[in-house]
């Protein structure tokens, strides 16, 4: 009865994962290996202490292939990490349906059935689902909480007694299955409606859990940029492979500021592929995409990596990118040149192919080119930031001289520090440009972006990374969290855009080259990405691709070869632990057979019967059968016989 029930709740599970994940192979494999343990008597003998092991080794396989190729969410919004979140639903799922498996004739099923489908339940429901799917969430969860109480009650030794069924019991049980369903129902109704709510408390009790993005969002307060840099600071952002250092790598642009927060106020647009060739380069089976209107003259190109915990819509790129390579079929472009992958198609690898510097930068249109040069009226109106502004540019004709003058500025008149604290009730930059404390790299790319509009100069407030480590390892550059910055583009009329550096050069992120053993893991990892990213291309070309990469992977990187080397240390012990036992068991056959001749001999011996030389085994039994009460030592000797000269080798259990 209760295997009965178990099937049932294992289909029910795989219907929602299939439902929830768009995938239908594996469900149905799940199902088709459940119902084969249930029908068939087909078993494994595993010893109940070696299951544990099993689960282990199995969840072991599940964590590979999410790191090879995870699984992306088919909606928009997730709780925490949908594709972690998968492949354990399809852990949990798998070690119920092989439980039908690994258990002996006439035992009961696992009493964990129900916790491991707890699990695949709350694992499949990290997403944001409404209408049709929210329901049948409710429901599937309403049918777990009643087959789990079935389950264990079926699977309980005792008869039902029909004389003990009374009122009560029924009622109590009734109110129980309905007061879990309710509960159920309930649940996941709170759940979805008070997502965003819990959704940001998780983020404030485990904000390591998240590398939330907030500096490149479409509005950064100041101190997102900080924020960024705390949450996992060592761990790589970006990846680049490129001649030279990077440098600075743009994630988003400013134009609009207002009481300590910054916003965007162009507008993204979709962009499709160009069919146009880019010129000086040849031509690519992946879409590209027009950045600049005018692109000049290409003067370099980056291949450019982001780490799965980077923040998946961002596309960082350096000032003047005139073209994109990727793999997506559209991007969304602003008229900052900022662009960003849809969030159902996230980029993870793009090549960049940066334009020489020109005038023909200029902004697209007037309502951008005035926004770029607003002034919050709390500085604009304070009589003492205007004469700060005369006081900072009061040696300076051109707008070169300008930039140059308020890096000037701020390197040599304040200091750097990522502890700073607006008293309450103060407008934040005004505060900063008044009092000069130390601060950090937002405060002094908002004052300087706020100083050069007052001078008539357009500037934006721009946020992303600074890449200036290199791992000689891989032969790559390497832009970490900790390397999250804020700076000042700002538009000369000689040179078009170009990178203005307000923050003193302790607060400017160096990324020291030196080397470290984590460089070795660092290049292992981006090869294993790079790996997870031909597979998720798909056809054989991307197969191959990933074959070759994985190759690579093996042979190239030191822990690479150190997993390569284990794996084969381990199947020469395998093999040699394989022809070990069949020469032992071999030898020990051998040895009992012998033995056993020697005691039929000694016998036959005692009857005055002595084996002649030539004399075979069968002939030998036929003149021992002739003796009295002599018959069943002669069959002995005819087994002897087959067991030494038949066609399968004796093992020492046969003997």
């Amino acid at each position: 009865m209760h295997e009965g029930i178990a099937l049932i709740l294992i289909v029910l599970e795989a219907a929602l994962l299939a439902v929830f994940s768009e995938t239908i192979a594996f469900p149905l494999g799940v199902i088709a290996l459940a119902m084969v343990g249930w029908l068939s008597p087909l078993r494994i003998a595993v010893p109940g202490g070696r299951k544990p092991l099993g689960g282990a080794i199995l969840l072991g396989l599940f964590l590979i292939k999410w790191a090879i190729a995870p699984h992306e969410p088919p909606y928009g919004r997730v709780f925490l990490q949908y594709p972690l979140a998968h492949v354990l639903a399809q852990w949990f799922l798998t070690l119920q349906a092989v439980e039908y498996l690994v258990r002996r004739g006439g035992e009961r099923l696992s009493p964990f059935i129900p916790i491991f489908a707890t699990g695949v339940l709350v694992c499949s429901g990290d997403l944001y689902v409404t209408g049709w799917r929210a329901l049948f969430y409710q429901a599937c969860a309403i049918c777990f909480g009643m087959l789990a109480t079935a389950y264990y009650g079926a699977r309980q030794d005792h008869r039902w007694d029909i004389a003990a069924r009374t009122t009560l019991r029924t009622v109590l049980s009734t109110a129980c299955l309905v007061s879990i369903a309710a509960a159920a129902w309930v649940g996941c109704a709170l759940l979805r409606t008070h997502w965003d709510e819990l959704e940001r408390f998780i983020n404030r009790q485990a904000p390591e859990s998240r590398i939330s993005g907030f500096g490149f969002n479409r509005q950064a307060r100041l101190g997102s940029v900080e924020f960024q840099q705390s949450q996992s600071s060592q761990w790589p952002a970006l990846r680049i492979y490129a001649e030279k250092a990077p440098g600075y790598l743009r994630g988003a642009a400013y134009d609009q500021y207002v009481d300590g927060r910054w916003s965007a106020g162009s507008q993204f647009r979709a962009v499709p592929p160009t069919r146009l060739h880019m010129p000086g380069t040849p031509r690519t089976a992946n879409p590209l995409f027009q950045i600049q209107e005018h692109p000049g003259k290409i003067v370099a190109q980056m291949d450019i990596w982001k780490d799965p915990s980077t923040p998946v819509d961002a596309i960082f790129t350096p000032l003047h990118t005139a073209w994109l390579e990727t793999i997506s079929e559209s991007l969304q472009l602003d008229e900052h040149q900022i662009a960003v992958s849809l969030p159902e198609l996230p980029v993870t690898n793009y090549e960049v192919h940066l334009a020489q510097a020109g005038n023909a930068e200029v902004p697209q249109s007037p309502e951008l080119t005035l926004s770029l040069l607003q002034v919050p009226p709390a500085l604009a109106k304070d009589e003492r930031v205007l004469q700060l502004a005369r006081e900072v540019f009061a040696d300076s004709q051109t707008p070169r001289e300008k930039l140059a003058a308020v890096e000037h500025w701020f390197h040599t008149r304040y200091t750097y520090s990522l502890e700073v604290k607006v008293p309450q009730g103060e407008e934040p930059m005004r505060w900063f440009l008044l009092n000069r404390p130390a601060a950090h790299c937002e405060y002094f790319a908002s004052a300087a972006t706020a100083l050069l509009r007052l001078e008539g100069i357009p500037a934006r407030y721009v946020t992303g990374f600074v890449a200036k480590e290199r791992n000689e390892t891989g032969g790559y550059w390497v832009a970490r969290n900790a390397d999250a910055h804020a700076w000042v583009e700002a538009f000369d009329p000689e040179r078009g855009w170009v990178t203005v550096e307000p923050t003193p050069e302790a607060g400017v992120p160096e990324g020291e080259s030196h080397f470290s053993v984590m460089h070795y893991f660092d290049d292992f990892w981006l090869r294993l990405q790079i790996v997870r990213t031909r597979i998720m291309q798909g056809g054989l070309r991307g197969l191959a691709a990933a074959g070759w990469s994985l190759v690579s992977l093996l042979l190239t990187t030191i822990p690479g070869l150190t997993i390569l080397s284990g794996l084969i240390i381990w199947g020469v012990q395998i093999a040699r632990r394989w022809l070990r036992w069949e020469v032992v068991e071999a030898t020990v056959a051998s040895s009992s057979l012998r033995r056993s001749l020697a005691a039929l001999d000694a016998r036959a011996a005692r009857l005055a019967l002595i084996r002649q030389p030539a004399e075979t085994l069968h002939q030998f039994s036929e003149r021992v059968r002739q003796v009295p009460a002599a018959e069943s030592l002669a069959d002995q000797y005819l087994e002897y016989a087959a067991l030494r000269y038949g066609a399968a080798d004796p093992t020492p259990s046969t003997v």
